[in-house]
């Protein structure tokens, strides 16, 4: 996800990050995960994801990727 400079700052990406958590909630997952821009980390932190494994380059720069918890897995995931 990406958010329009223009846009930014205005709390359309929270507002995207919320629907999709309770989205996936109210369809029973257990983690959402996401590759963020190295830029982009400190967003992703604030709203409670946490980075796993090691930034990795692409076309568009440096991404880290990153994961929210929304639960204990179930024990047959």
């Amino acid at each position: 996800m990406a958010t329009d400079p223009q846009h930014r700052g205005t709390g359309a990406g929270s507002a995207l990050l919320d629907e999709a958590r309770r989205i996936a909630v109210a369809d029973g997952a257990w983690l959402l995960w996401c590759l963020a821009r190295e830029k982009a980390v400190g967003f992703y932190r604030r709203h409670d994801w946490t980075p796993f494994a090691d930034l990795f380059d692409t076309d568009l720069g440096p991404h880290q990727r990153m994961q929210l918890r929304l639960r204990e897995p179930d024990s047959a995931s």
